[in-house]
């Protein structure tokens, strides 16, 4: 499997059995911007995003968080929900790469905060 095969996003929203808020935040971003199909490359950088973090607030970047109705909880139980699904080698690879890059960031604000 590719991660660049769109699907429509009904299907796959379904198909990944998201959470009921998660689900329900992701549909409403994704009807109000009239997006009908995406691919698991653009799900990734829509709640990982690939590009550096900055050193505020990678939640600044994260366009997932930036969306009404997904704030730390419902952001939280996104990245959980995709990291126990094994979606092919391709996926989980890029997928863990991008929450390690995540915890990284995290535990350098913690430092920062707690200095």
């Amino acid at each position: 499997m590719t991660l660049d095969k769109k699907w429509p996003v009904g299907f796959l929203l379904e198909s990944l059995v998201f959470p009921w808020l998660s689900a329900r935040a992701l549909k409403k971003y994704f009807n109000n911007d009239n997006i009908t199909e995406i691919s698991l490359n653009q799900l990734i950088d829509f709640i990982i995003p690939k590009h550096k973090m900055p050193k505020p607030s990678y939640w600044i970047v994260a366009p997932a968080y930036k969306q009404k109705g997904i704030g730390v909880k419902t952001y939280k139980e996104l990245v959980k929900h995709l990291s126990q699904q094994y979606l092919g080698q391709e996926f989980n690879t890029e997928w863990q790469k991008r929450v390690k890059k995540l915890q990284r960031h995290i535990e350098q604000r913690e430092k920062i905060n707690n200095a």
